[in-house]
Parts: C-alpha cells; structure tokens; sequence
C-alpha cells in the first residue's frame, strides 16, 4: 500500500518547508513507481513516498555520520544532501537497480537546488530584516548586499501590511504569488503583527504607481478572506542604506493612520495631515485643549448618532444637500441633528471655524484615549 507521509519537520538546519520535500518525492515516485524516502541526518523519516518497508532509523544516523556522500547497501540506494560541511538531510531509493540510481540522483538534484534557493531567501530575509531594523554597519550593508546579489543604488519603498492574520505564513505566500515572477518586489516580515514589502522602483514609477501598489496589496488579503487589512507606505528613498527611513515612516504612517484616519484602507507618509502634527502634541497639551474646546459636553459625552452625522458632514466638505444624500435622512433631519450638536457641544460646524475647532477635537479626543489604553496596558 502506497503511504505518503510527512511526520516531522527537517532538521533545524534545514531551510526547505517539509511540505516542499513531500511534493518532490511524491512527484518522482508517482512518475517513476521508484520508493523514495528523506530523512533528516538524525534518523527521523520527514517525508515518504513508498510502500511499507524497513526501519532505517538507525541506518541513517550512521551513514550521516559517515564521510560517505553515496552508497548502495541493504537494498537501497543512499544519497546525502550536504550544504558545505553540512549534512542537510539523507534520501534513500529502492526499486529497480539502474532506474532507482537514476531517479535517486534527480531527486536528490532537485533538493539540492532547492537547498540553494531557500538558503537564498531566507539569507535575504534576515539581510533585509536587520537593515530595516537599523542592526547594521554602513559598511555591512553594501558588502551583503553584494554577496546576495542586491543592488544598492536603487529607488526603494517599504510599504507594512496589517490585519487579522489567522496565518501569517499564508498571508506572505498570497503576497509573494500576488508579485510573483518580478524581483523587484520581496516580502518578509519584522514583527508577528504586520507584514513588510520592499519595492524596487525604476526611474519613472512615481508616487502614483505606489499607491496602486498598495491598493493591490489590499485587494489581495482581501480576497484571500482576510479582513480588516490596512496598508502603510513611507517615502521614496534612492539607496539602499535609507531603507530604514522609509521603514520608519511607514511604521509611523500606519500608527497614525489607523488612529486618526480609521475609515481609511491605504496611509501614505506624505498624506497624514493634521494627524500627524496633532501625534507630536503631549498629553496634557491636549487635555487642556479639549477643556478649552468643549464648555459644555465632552466627545465621550456626545450622542454617537451625532458624532457620526458630524464625521459624515466633515466629508462631504461641510454640504449639507450631500451629507443627507449620504445618510439618507430629509435635509430638515440634518439641520435638526446639527442644531443639537451645536447646542450640545457649543459649537455649530456649519460654520469654517467651528467645523475645524470640533474636527480637530474628536482627533485629539481619540489620540487621548489612545494613550490612556496603551497605559493601561503597561
């Protein structure tokens, strides 16, 4: 009976997903009828393309151990796949002679080229990861780079992806497919929260082409069911020892964003407005400014119904026709809900002033009560 299987993950040295292993063998044995097994150097099976046979466990450890790459014993024939000095991994064949030979050395060529191109990735990965964390010297940065192929005279921008990742793992593999077949564009990830692309951008992509891409960062973890998604991008920087910059301000742009622009999927470093002016202010600044603002009721105080009738008249640019076409409410309902608001809060946003005194409030209102929560939580 034909079993395949994968019981425990690679060795810790091992780069390769066992998922990627399985699939390779269950490939060549499907195609050759050639019984194919991987192990890691410790003896443990990880994956399995084969019918019922021998416990080789014991077998595997000592020919690992061995400076024996190939041999042939007990009915099988037996490759090591190394890295350097390092045994990654041990893959045996049975079947008939000649073939189980020739198709043992296509698989253990295909591991080993996939060897190479996760080694790639992930050193990528951790180059990428500590330069945007600033973990870097100068002169560090541009002989990796090198090493790993990555030129440093290029216009770059990072852009952070967050939202309810049930599976991070699977939100990086939709990206990457999303920008599949163009190196310009590499995924990797900082923190457990958010996700990070860096793009590579030729001499003509501009400011635009950046906020399609992060549209298209969007729609794609919106499709893939996951909700909630919100995309922060810095500015443009022309090499790459500015990466960080661009990272900082994309992490900021995101913060900010999600605090005082909730309604918004995509926040731009050059589009935070009064947000980010209103972020520098200290607490207490912003305390008094509230007690200055608001005489009578506080915005916590406030009926919702008219915070939000509020909110929807800030948008259509203080119209009164517009906001009650929005809200589907007769025009006399929306001169009634601003007369209260007005007599409520002590400040009537038909009028230029008023309107951005009372804006300016509930941003300052939320930036409060978001520093009181993250005190709370310390």
């Amino acid at each position: 009976m034909l079993m395949r299987r994968c019981l425990l993950c690679c060795g810790e040295n091992s780069m390769i997903p066992r998922q990627i292993i399985n699939r390779t063998i269950e490939n060549l044995h499907e195609l050759s009828g050639i019984d194919l097994r991987y192990y890691n150097p410790d003896g443990d099976l990880v994956a399995q393309a084969s019918s019922d046979g021998d416990d080789l466990s014991d077998a595997v450890s000592t020919f690992a151990a061995s400076e024996t790459v190939f041999e042939e014993s007990q009915g099988y024939y037996w490759f090591k796949l190394v890295d350097g000095n390092s045994t990654e991994g041990i893959l045996t064949a049975r079947g008939e002679e000649e073939k189980a030979l020739f198709i043992g050395k296509i698989a253990l060529s295909q591991l080993r080229e996939l060897m190479i191109a996760y080694r790639d990735h992930f050193s990528q990965s951790a180059f990428m990861k500590n330069l945007l964390l600033g973990n870097l010297l100068l002169v560090d940065i541009y002989k990796r780079a090198r090493n790993l192929q990555i030129v440093p005279e290029a216009r770059r921008v990072v852009y952070i992806a967050k939202a309810d990742f049930e599976n991070m793992a699977a939100a990086m593999e939709r990206l990457r497919k999303a920008f599949a077949g163009n190196r310009r564009y590499f995924v990797t990830t900082v923190d457990e929260k958010n996700i990070v692309l860096i793009q590579e951008l030729t001499a003509d992509e501009e400011q635009s082409h950046v906020m399609n891409t992060a549209a298209k960062i969007c729609d794609t973890l919106e499709t893939a069911g996951i909700r909630g998604s919100k995309v922060a991008y810095g500015l443009i920087v022309p090499e790459l020892q500015q990466l960080p910059v661009s990272y900082r301000q994309a992490k900021l742009s995101l913060e900010i964003g999600s605090l005082f622009y909730r309604g918004k999927r995509i926040h731009s470093y050059d589009k935070l407005g009064i947000g980010h002016l209103l972020y520098q202010v200290p607490p207490e600044v912003c305390r008094k400014y509230l007690n200055d603002v608001f005489l009578l009721q506080k915005p916590d105080e406030l009926d919702r119904e008219l915070v939000m009738t509020a909110n929807a008249f800030f948008d259509n640019n203080l119209s009164i026709a517009e906001t009650a076409r929005q809200l589907f409410v007769h025009r006399n309902t929306l001169i009634y809900r601003l007369d209260k608001l007005a007599k409520n809060s002590g400040l009537d946003i038909r009028s230029f002033e008023d309107a951005l005194t009372f804006k300016i409030g509930l941003m300052v209102y939320d930036y409060l009560t978001s520093v009181e929560q993250s005190d709370g939580k310390r």
